[in-house]
């Protein structure tokens, strides 16, 4: 073989002699040679494949994770027989110096060998030692606890254990589950003593005994394991009780308190100076020493936008968030009672024909609305042409308009105005109460359907009734008159047969055809969508708005009017609607009755809300005037919108106001805002165009977030398994609550029958905001309802918000909405499930924890002091000394007891508002970013922000409380919090790590190479639940999407991953910190700014081309259009498909998901193939395991992860190298510029190279040695990397392109050739790592270095990587001239990098020459 030295030099003197010939022929036997080097040193060292090396070869065949568990179960079982007979004759043993427990552990084995009991794997083997050992020891204690109780019972004693009692019963309780261990166990069994190899539970392991030395062997073992049994379980226990008793006595001690209160004190102050701020912000006098500064105004606008309450007052905020709370319970309650009709109507036809049961249901919806619309006089009639089965519950549908009806004839609002109707004349107390059992919402098509167009026999019903009824048509013409364009009136008159008098229409004779037509037709035109009303300007709109329109301007529609409208006469939906409206009104009604009761007796909120009645005239111009504060219902505080043509500034009226009691109330400009939304005005062209797009876009990205949520069956069993960590945070473990309460009250909901006192009991937690706040199906419901302008309502379901109402209420698609509106309620129970065990159990420890105080004490705590009183129910001043007597007006209706159980609810339901995501608390900023097409379920992230701060705070409070009890929980609630967010991570990859044989390096080097992007900072912990496989491949699960405190610690792990890698990759401490900073606040952002799944399907085939973020194709550049567009909608259309369709999409094309892979894969391989694509194999057990636990497991095959990898990474030295490229065609080029280039391009290369190293370094990591590693670069023709392979930066050549470029533009004469040849042999003495001992001229610029060419690499031409820059012909451009003499040079003006030092070196030479 020749010497790759001599053959080096020899192709230099040809280069330099002018020699092509011999120069191209030196180089290509380099090439041979440096080839042949290559795959000889791959042969050498190929000796054993690396599974073996690192110990990871597996006798034992996985037959699956379920069958290995049955396995698992079976062993257990069959070991306790064998325990139990080894026991059995061990006295025989002693006694007769026999073999029997030894042949007894043989028939045993022999068993489990025949029966194939061979459980591998974590999960088989710890349901092993449940069989074995758990379900035997707590079955003996539960008998010992039996027989305890039977013992008293038979003594007669009935009073509850004593703590003596109670730690007697513990003792018996361990020592029987010990007692139960030794029973059971089998020779062999490991005990701690053995694990650490020491102590006095070591067994006796010795072998070749028999007899009586073998049984007194296997007896003093048994013993000891039953010892030790014992003693865990005392110690268990010791151990969970002093844990809660150390907390909670530092917490009682005086010192623990001053810490505690010393911890609190700059919180508090720092919350103290933000609230200066803001009433200052709100408050001060333009002008004044009190104004803020631009600066602080700036900071506390920004503030406000990023909590719920904005500038609004704690309790005024809560009141308004509680408001939309108190509607549900109604509507709840509609529901049922439709859910009841429906099923009592489908039993009462279900033993009719399919044609005269349709027919028969028509008939009994008829008598239904006729029933909730007639008299009182006529319903008994009615109701008896109606099945008995829906009888009871009509009446109570009935029954509930009517009380709704009654609410608001007595509410705030009507106490003190009480309005004519316009249309009847009569107040509108008086209207209701002549409405009441008669009542009901109407809808009508026409108020929808831009098209609707009656039928001919509707029409003629119409022109019948005008033609009875001259008056209506006397009204309509004259309407007519006033309204259309009209030129001819006596023509028009004779055409009528009328006159006019006084300014209106009179028919002289009987109605004419004419007459009745010309009146039918203008009636319907008054109400079409486009006549009905002007297009609304921009503005202003109130949040909570009280909708009076409903009674003021109501008039009774004759029912051939209502038909001629198109009335859609389902009783059923004009049940509902009544309800939500009557229920709607009440809400508002009372959350602005309490917001003007508030105001008016007490300062601090009346500085917030002043009655007009307290100012003068003059005082409240100025106010106003000064543009600091609003008047409500005034030209500038109005609750509605204008409509086109109307003048700025037009003020509401008291009776069309939607501001009701606050109507004249003056407020601060700032909290006007918070009390309403602005809207883009209809009239507004432009505005309304692009409101129309992005609510399209809206829409689209909700439904794509329902598909991949609520339609996948595995984010469901994940939604409901991750919420249990809010409880876990909240200590709320234990006693306190039951699972199985939370189960039947989600579980009656769920079956839409509910009884009555569940429906109580949810009504009581729906009015204290805590149900119904589930943050993602919240936010998708919103989406859906966006984009059509300001009166647009929520859509019932994702059908309807995607496709429109008329559309979703077709047959075939009504029904499949159904199905997916349980979707729907089945992820939001989900969600209630765990509040309402929250819930409980924060009124059962609250309860607990103020069981002794007095009721004076009671009302204090729960009412922070009598901070949450409101004065108005306290008719004199309060005594701190003599509290309870002076409590007696606010208690004097339901007593002490019931009023302190409300405020235990109050105080529970508070809590759980603050410490668990609830959709409802979502700030302005996080409003406005949803109607974003950034982000997905934006809301969430925030809320884990929110509530964990919360969390914090509320335990820090109840520390502080004065209340030892209370304090006990704060140690509880901190604890929970600690440890599910700091110790449960750990520990869970700690165990990971432990059972699984993969080491924390391993996983850190893929995470850290190969992993994808949303994996980088996430916590990966390998899959312990599956023996490794002996491929040397990785199986992992990623822990972060099950943790939803994930988004708590994932900066931090963001900050500890940039630390790690700039110290592999041997950045400096500036570098390591700008990347700390860097990653920490990208993965603070990433959930509120990351693109949505559609707009990023959306960019992936417009802006990029063709390309994901990854680098996958979506299409071929060359692809025709057709098929570019097929392949965009397909890619597309995979960003919304449902997860619950067995099909994903890739590339542009559909193809089996792998759920239908590895099930139906395994049971029907001739319809769909087990393989992906890439050759990965669907396992059927796994994915069965992934379905019923919400766990994916997902494993990574390093060589196709090394070759995606390398393929990224050469395009990213093309592109580094482009930076140079871009000077040698500019005209403009000087000298300096072609060396910062150079140096720049060189700069970006070894950033990349040094990745490409890592990645190499961290596939050694994983067990993989060089030889392994080329093969795959040989394999995929993948070159370029020996240097990488060597640790040894390889600057790039200039080649005879960039010398032909320079010639094309006029810049080779002034091309620095020597200073760049300087620099390429400077930046060759880099290394990717710092060597053990650095001798310090190793990287002097003035050492001479001897220039080593590398060959090029031979290219296969369908790969993405370009050949490499360096060509024999270069060589003669390469100067090995003398070194550049830096000795004159400060080396603060080199630079602190190589790159900085060689282009200001060269650049200080060519200066000095």
């Amino acid at each position: 073989m020749a010497d790759i030295n001599d053959l080096m030099n020899a192709l230099r003197k040809a280069d330099a002699a002018g020699n092509e010939a011999d120069a191209k022929a030196l180089a290509a036997m380099i090439r041979r040679e440096t080839s042949n080097q290559s795959v000889i040193e791959e042969e050498e060292e190929e000796v054993v494949p690396v599974v073996q090396d690192r110990g990871l070869t597996n006798t034992n065949e996985d037959e699956g994770v379920f069958q290995e568990t049955l396995e698992g179960i079976g062993s257990g079982a069959t070991k306790i027989i064998q325990g139990i007979g080894e026991l059995v004759v061990t006295p025989v043993d002693l006694a007769f110096d026999t073999n029997l427990s030894s042949k007894v552990t043989e028939a045993g084995e022999a068993v489990r060998d025949y029966a194939g009991l061979d459980p591998v794997g974590f999960l088989p083997a710890v349901a092993e030692v449940i069989t074995q050992f758990v379900l035997p020891a707590g079955k003996a204690a539960n008998v010992t606890n039996k027989v305890v109780k039977a013992k008293r019972a038979a003594k007669g004693i009935t009073t509850p254990l004593t703590k003596a009692e109670r730690f007697s019963l513990s003792a018996k309780q361990i020592g029987a589950a010990g007692l139960a261990d030794l029973v059971v166990s089998t020779d062999g069994t490991t005990t701690i003593g053995d694990f650490f190899e020491g102590g006095p539970t070591q067994t006796d392991q010795t072998v070749g005994l028999e007899g009586r030395s073998e049984a007194l062997r296997r007896l003093s073992n048994r013993v000891k394991l039953g010892v030790e049994a014992t003693g865990a379980g005392v110690i268990a226990e010791t151990a969970l009780r002093g844990l809660g008793a150390i907390g909670s006595a530092g917490a009682q001690t005086q010192a623990g308190q001053g810490i505690i209160k010393s911890t609190l004190k700059y919180p508090k102050q720092l919350v103290d100076n933000v609230r200066s701020l803001e009433e200052r912000r709100l408050f001060a006098t333009p002008g004044s020493a009190e104004e803020l500064s631009k600066g602080q105004k700036l900071f506390t606008d920004i503030l406000a936008t990023t909590r719920y309450r904005s500038f609004l007052p704690d309790r005024i905020a809560t009141e308004r968030l509680l408001s939309s709370s108190r509607i549900q319970p109604d509507v709840k309650k509609a529901e049922v009672l439709l859910n009841r009709v429906e099923k009592g109507i489908d039993s009462s036809l279900k033993k009719l024909p399919k044609g005269e049961s349709k027919l028969r249901r028509s008939e009994i919806l008829n008598k239904m609305d006729d029933y909730l619309t007639a008299e009182e006089s006529l319903k008994p009639r009615i109701l008896n042409d109606i099945p008995k089965l829906i009888r009871d519950d009509l009446k109570a549908m009935r029954f509930h308009i009517d009380d709704l009806s009654a609410k608001i004839k007595n509410s705030n609002f009507l106490k003190d105005n009480d309005f004519i109707n316009k249309n009847t004349n009569k107040s509108i107390k008086d209207t209701i109460q002549d409405n009441v059992s008669t009542y009901l919402r109407r809808r009508y098509r026409v108020f929808e359907d831009a098209k609707y167009v009656p039928d001919a026999q509707t029409l003629k019903i119409a022109d019948d009734f005008f033609k009875k009824n001259k008056s209506a048509v006397e009204s309509e013409l004259t309407k007519a008159v006033r309204t259309q364009n009209i030129t001819d009136i006596p023509q028009y008159l004779a055409d009528i047969g009328g006159t006019v008098r006084f300014d209106k229409i009179r028919i002289t004779g009987e109605v004419s055809d004419t007459a009745a037509r010309l009146a039918r037709e203008n009636y319907l035109q008054r109400f079409k969508i486009k006549n009905r009303r002007s297009p609304l300007s921009g503005g202003r709109v109130a949040t909570e708005k009280l909708n009076t329109k409903m009674f003021i301007e109501r008039e009774n529609v004759p029912k051939e009017l209502r038909k001629l409208l198109g009335e859609v006469d389902d009783p059923r939906e004009a049940y509902l609607g009544t309800v939500s409206d009557l229920a709607q009104f009440t809400a508002v009604d009372d959350f602005f009755g309490k917001v003007k009761n508030l105001a008016d007796n007490d300062e601090g909120f009346g500085k917030f809300f002043i009655n007009p009645n307290k100012l003068q005239e003059a005082q409240l111009k100025q106010m106003v005037d000064s543009g600091q504060y609003v008047q409500l219902g005034s030209g500038n505080g109005r609750s509605t919108l204008l409509g086109e043509g109307a003048k700025e500034g037009v003020e509401e009226t008291l009776n069309t106001s939607g501001w009701g009691s606050l109507y004249g109330y003056v407020v601060p400009e700032r909290v006007y805002k918070d009390l309403t939304n602005q809207i883009i005005g209809e009239d507004n062209v432009l505005g309304q165009l692009g409101l129309g797009a992005m609510g399209g876009l809206l829409r689209l990205k909700g439904v794509s977030q329902y598909g991949k949520t609520i339609l996948s069956p595995i984010t469901q069993i994940r939604n409901f398994t991750t919420a249990s960590l809010f409880a876990l945070s909240q200590g709320n473990i234990g006693k306190g609550a039951h699972l199985r309460d939370s189960l039947r009250l989600v579980m009656g909901d769920l079956r839409s029958k509910p009884t009555d006192q569940l429906l109580k009991e949810l009504e009581d937690m729906q009015i204290r905001g805590v149900l119904g706040t589930q943050t993602e199906v919240r936010e998708i419901q919103d989406m859906l309802s966006q984009g059509a302008g300001y009166r647009q309502e929520a859509p019932n379901s994702a059908i309807e918000g995607l496709l429109g109402k008329k559309i979703s209420e077709l047959k075939g698609v009504k029904a499949t909405s159904k199905v997916i509106k349980k979707a729907e309620q089945l992820y939001t129970g989900s969600d209630d499930f765990w509040k309402i065990y929250n819930y409980t159990f924060e009124q059962n420890k609250i309860r607990n924890a103020i069981e002794s105080l007095t009721p004076d004490q009671k009302f204090k705590y729960l009412t922070d002091n009598l901070a949450d009183f409101e004065k108005k129910n306290l008719k004199e001043t309060i005594d701190q000394e003599n509290l309870s007597s002076m409590l007696s007006s606010y208690v004097r209706k339901d007593g002490v007891d019931s009023t302190l159980n409300k405020l235990v609810k109050d105080k529970a339901a508070s809590i759980v508002r603050e410490t668990v995501p609830n959709y409802n608390k979502a700030p302005d900023i996080i409003k406005f970013a949803r109607k974003l097409p950034v982000g997905n379920f934006i809301t969430f992230p925030y809320e884990i922000y929110r509530t964990g701060f919360n969390t914090i705070k509320q335990g820090l409070d109840e520390l502080s409380s004065e209340v030892p009890g209370i304090r006990k929980i704060g140690m509880r609630r901190l604890t929970g919090f600690v440890s599910t967010v700091g110790v449960l991570t750990p520990a869970v990859a700690a165990t990971a790590y432990q059972l699984s044989g993969v080491s924390r390096e391993e996983m850190k080097a893929y995470q850290r190479s190969f992993g994808q992007d949303w994996e980088k900072n996430a916590v990966l912990i390998p899959n312990f639940l599956k023996p490794r496989a002996g491929d040397g491949s990785l199986e992992y699960i990623n822990w972060s999407t099950t943790n939803p405190y994930d988004t708590l610690i994932r900066a931090a792990n963001a900050a500890m991953n940039a630390i790690g890698t700039g110290g592999k990759l041997n950045k400096s401490v500036p570098q390591i910190m700008g990347d700390v900073t860097t990653q920490a606040l990208k993965e603070t952002a990433e959930p509120f700014l990351s693109q949505s799944m559609v707009f990023e399907a959306l960019i992936d085939t417009t802006i990029r081309k063709g390309r994901t973020t990854s680098g996958a194709e979506v299409y071929n550049p060359e692809d025709t259009d057709g098929t570019k567009f097929s392949k965009s909608f397909v890619h597309l259309l995979g960003s919304v498909l449902p997860s619950v369709v067995p099909v994903n999409v890739s590339a542009g094309k559909m193809e089996p998901s792998r759920f239908a892979r590895g099930v139906i894969g395994k049971i029907a391989p001739d319809l769909i193939s087990s393989k992906t694509r890439t050759g990965l194999e669907r396992d059927l057990t796994e994915e069965l395991f992934r379905s019923f636990s919400g766990v994916t497991p997902l494993k990574f095959d390093p060589e196709k992860g090394l070759k995606y990898k390398a393929f990224e990474l050469s395009r990213a030295q093309v592109n580094s190298k482009k930076i140079f490229n871009k000077v040698t065609k500019n005209a403009n080029a000087t000298p300096a510029s072609f060396l910062k280039a150079y140096t720049k391009a060189n700069e970006a290369k070894f950033r990349v190279d040094q990745e490409y190293y890592q990645v190499i370094q961290d596939l050694k990591t994983l067990g993989y040695k060089d030889t392994d590693i080329r093969k795959v670069f040989k394999r995929n023709s993948i070159g370029g990397i020996n240097g990488i392979m060597r640790g040894r930066f390889e600057p790039f050549v200039i080649n005879k392109n960039h010398y032909r470029n320079m010639q094309d533009v006029g810049t080779r004469n002034i091309f620095p050739r020597t200073e760049i040849n300087n620099t390429y042999q400077q930046l060759r003495q880099l290394r990717f790592e710092k060597p053990q001992e650095e001798p310090q001229e190793e990287y002097s610029l003035s050492t001479p270095q001897e220039q080593v060419v590398e060959a090029p690499q031979v290219q296969v031409a369908e790969t993405p990587v370009v050949e490499s820059n360096i060509q024999p012909s270069a060589i003669q451009n390469i100067d090995t001239s003398s070194p550049v003499n830096t000795a004159n040079i400060s080396p603060e003006l080199l630079g602190d990098d190589p790159f900085s030092q060689a282009a200001n070196a060269q650049i200080a030479r060519r200066l000095n020459a």
